[in-house]
């Protein structure tokens, strides 16, 4: 929601973009934010040279009455946070440069999930000792015959024939479950972001909605400015010829993207 402009602090519609560069020459974000409104900014660099920063007004914001849970993919089913743990591997799945789809099924007509999230749970211990420093992050499912699969990008080329063998020696022996693997582009592996809402309404309350290695990391930094024109101009000094979009969310706050 925009502030309430006054004589203190009126907004400001006549600061000028920078010059140099398509990306902020049509943003219509300027009468969101004034001279006296400090912000704070997360800015993320990924691997590929694109970025994406959030820049909200620097207001003291209550958090004692709720709870984030922690760990691999939240196990709140609410709304907000299935967004939110839909944004995070998002995030996740551009940092971390990921080039194989690997997709586990087992024969076996399963459909429950806890049963299967256990079978998957060992075979990525059974994959980190065999694979040194492996990266890989993973959703669920659900097949029409009511049983669950897990796609994972892996950052690693894999030996199909091992990986089959670690997989079955949990299913059941041979022939008892299948394996899939397929070299993926980064930007084609994102999409498996998208299955968090897919079945997130059929994933039981208190199961996770994802699985990943813990060694990725996001390239984020935290800032604060006087005001949105001082965030900006930085922006544009790092990235001279930004050509990207920008929205306006729900709260207020502003996401770049380039």
């Amino acid at each position: 929601y925009p502030p309430v402009s006054d004589s203190k602090s009126p907004v400001v519609s006549d600061l000028s973009p920078p010059e140099k560069g398509g990306g902020f020459t049509n943003l219509d974000i300027w009468s969101y934010y004034d001279r006296n409104t400090p912000i704070t900014a997360k800015l993320i660099r990924y691997p590929d040279g694109s970025s994406e920063a959030l820049i909200s007004r620097a207001l003291p914001v209550d958090t004692s009455h709720e709870h984030t849970p922690k760990g691999q993919g939240s196990t709140d089913h609410s709304p907000r946070n299935i967004l939110r743990a839909k944004s995070l591997l998002r995030k996740k799945l551009k940092s971390a440069k990921m080039c194989y789809m690997l997709t586990l099924t087992t024969r076996a007509n399963i459909k429950g999930y806890r049963e299967t999230q256990a079978m998957v749970t060992k075979f990525l211990r059974k994959l980190r000792s065999n694979y040194d420093g492996v990266k890989y992050l993973g959703v669920p499912e659900r097949q029409k015959r009511g049983a669950w699969h897990w796609h994972f990008a892996v950052d690693q080329r894999l030996d199909v024939n091992l990986i089959r063998k670690l997989w079955q020696s949990l299913t059941g022996g041979k022939g008892s479950g299948s394996i899939n693997i397929q070299p993926k582009t980064p930007k084609e592996l994102t999409y498996l972001a998208k299955y968090m809402t897919k079945d997130s309404d059929k994933v039981p309350s208190g199961c996770k909605r994802y699985l990943g290695s813990q060694n990725i990391k996001i390239d984020e930094e935290k800032t604060t400015h006087d005001n949105l024109s001082d965030f900006l101009q930085q922006f544009h000094a790092e990235y001279q010829t930004f050509t990207g979009e920008h929205f306006i969310t729900d709260n207020g706050s502003i996401w770049i993207k380039s």
